[in-house]
């Protein structure tokens, strides 16, 4: 009897959750133009610091020429252009998979035979075909292919 509420009690017990209930903390006390810098008062007319290019910030001349040369001949920055334009031929692909694909062959053999089994003249055989199939195409209705 025992042997039989062991293992009774252990599936029992694997429902129950001991946790003690989750309780929310208070959202801290903050401005509104934390979240909205843009909602913010602009003082004294300040541009943001995105809005200005580098050739305002810095006034050396020889600097300037620098980062210019930095900015144009940077591999890692090349790399990283690389990587998006990757990454979005991949969605692309990743997105051919929501239509359908279509399949088509087209094949055409022509044979000679002996005249041995017709008689004593020689046969020559034609055969062509053509075929156009949808090979495999999922309809989504309950929404496993990501969009």
């Amino acid at each position: 009897m025992t042997k039989r509420l062991i293992p009774l009690l252990a599936v029992l017990l694997a429902g129950c959750s001991f946790a003690p209930d989750h309780k929310r903390p208070e959202p801290l006390a903050t401005s509104a133009d934390w979240y909205a810098p843009e909602a913010a008062p602009d003082p004294a007319g300040a541009m943001p610091a995105t809005a200005i290019g580098y050739e305002a910030f810095f006034p050396d001349p020889r600097l300037r020429q620098l980062i210019g040369l930095a900015l144009e001949r940077n591999r890692d920055l090349a790399v990283a252009i690389a990587r998006i334009d990757e990454a979005r031929g991949l969605y692309r692909i990743q997105g051919a998979d929501q239509l359908p694909g279509v399949a088509a062959s087209a094949g055409a053999t022509r044979s000679r035979v002996a005249g041995v089994d017709t008689g004593g003249e020689p046969f020559t055989g034609n055969r062509a075909s053509v075929g156009v199939a949808v090979p495999a195409f999922e309809l989504d209705f309950w929404g496993r292919v990501p969009t």
